[in-house]
């Protein structure tokens, strides 16, 4: 496609403060094995697959209404968040029993009132059978006393069932963004583009294990081939003219960077 004029929207804002945390955002201790510690649970939690590149467990979540009855969530304090702050989560979870039940299961914010009256934000939802990568961002207005938290929405079977039917989490991560956009998480994450060849490439300050590419509007991922660890090229031809977030996977965590193909 012949184009007079191509720009690439590059928006990088620094982490002034990531000073808040999950305990366990990925559900492994440091031996590999599954570790719940840091959520409560109205229905027990289990271990399932992992998402990629997050080693070898992840957390299944009881759909509301199948298995445990009733409601069913899973949150995790955070009372590192303060009034005024803006926070991004993002992570990936997906239906584990698709195709048999595929409600919409999705995570976000909320607070609690020092009564522990609950207040919930938005939250983004799926309903597919693989891991999808999802993210939000949310400014917190909080009083005294309010504590913020993550929320975990396993979505409700539809008619109710006796079987244990459940959503699957994993990677869960907290950045906090000053300007309230999260366009980058620690590290160096850096991108270039060539409108002629319709090609993007990569560079990190450490090798990269893993990359994908996200397109935000549907949350769909993709793969990215990796042939060296620092440097890496994308051939976005065939991908469809939206934003985009590229996650890249390296030793000491998740590194982002997001761009629009115009």
């Amino acid at each position: 496609m012949n184009r007079t004029c191509s720009t690439l929207l590059l928006g990088f804002v620094s982490c002034a403060s990531m000073h808040a945390q999950l305990i366990n955002g990925s559900f492994e201790d440091a031996q590999g094995n599954f570790d719940d510690s840091g959520w409560t649970s109205t229905c027990p939690m289990a271990w399932g697959p992992a998402a990629p590149g997050f080693g070898d467990f992840g957390a299944l979540v009881n759909h509301s209404n199948a298995g445990c009855g009733g409601w069913s969530r899973a949150t995790h304090l955070v009372p590192e968040i303060a009034d005024g702050e803006t926070w991004t989560l993002s992570g990936w979870c997906g239906v584990f029993t698709f195709p048999f039940f595929s409600p919409y299961v999705g995570f976000g914010f909320g607070w609690k009132e020092a009564d522990g009256t609950p207040h919930f934000f938005t939250a983004p939802v799926t309903n597919n059978g693989s891991y999808t990568y999802l993210q939000v961002t949310n400014t917190f207005t909080l009083a005294p006393g309010d504590t913020a938290f993550v929320e975990l929405d396993p979505g409700t079977a539809s008619g109710g069932s006796g079987n244990s039917l459940y959503a699957m989490y994993d990677g869960l991560q907290l950045t906090q963004s000053p300007l309230g956009v999260m366009e980058r998480t620690g590290g160096t994450l850096a991108l270039n583009w060539d409108p002629r060849q319709e090609r993007l490439w990569l560079w990190c300050d450490e090798p990269i294990l893993a990359v994908q590419l996200v397109e935000l509007g549907s949350g769909r991922s993709f793969d990215v081939p990796i042939a060296q660890a620092e440097s890496i090229e994308v051939d976005v031809k065939r991908f469809s003219a939206t934003a985009y977030a590229i996650v890249a996977r390296t030793a000491t965590g998740m590194r982002s960077a997001r761009f629009v193909k115009p």
